[in-house]
């Protein structure tokens, strides 16, 4: 099992637009090298820092297109699955599924200054091989 700590999988994103919220994601994966694929879940805390109590929350996942990318579920702070699947819209008399967009229905609205804690259940079943390795010693003893 491995620990890690990503701060750009998801991007939070609420019904009025790009939301100045507090988010915290903590992201516990295994990776399968059999099976080549990455079994993940990620715990979001974000606090709603706008005005309008929110219904539902919209996660942009456009850095992961080149991921093939599956939420199994979301959970909310009880474990219930909340209704959660990729943003659908109309346009030109045509149903568009936009699978860069995730929204998510929640089973209480989120007030202002409340905070919500989801749990993105998925799996990554392509990883793209890496060229380069970058990272940070944060030790420097």
């Amino acid at each position: 099992m491995v620990r890690v700590f990503f701060y750009c999988l998801f991007f939070f994103l609420s019904g009025v637009g790009w939301a100045q919220s507090e988010v915290e994601y903590d992201i516990v994966a295994s990776f399968s090298p059999e099976g080549k694929k990455l079994e993940a879940e990620a715990k979001i805390r974000f606090k709603n820092t706008t005005s309008t109590v929110l219904k539902e929350l919209f996660f942009q996942l456009e850095a992961n297109q080149r991921l093939k990318f599956e939420i199994r579920e979301v959970l909310n702070e009880e474990g219930l699955v909340l209704p959660a699947f990729p943003y659908r819209y109309t346009f030109l008399n045509s149903s568009i599924e936009d699978p860069s967009l995730y929204q998510v229905s929640l089973s209480t609205p989120l007030e202002p200054n409340q905070t919500q804690t989801l749990t993105f259940r998925y799996v990554l079943k392509y990883i793209p091989a890496i060229e380069e390795i970058n990272f940070l010693i944060d030790d420097v003893n």
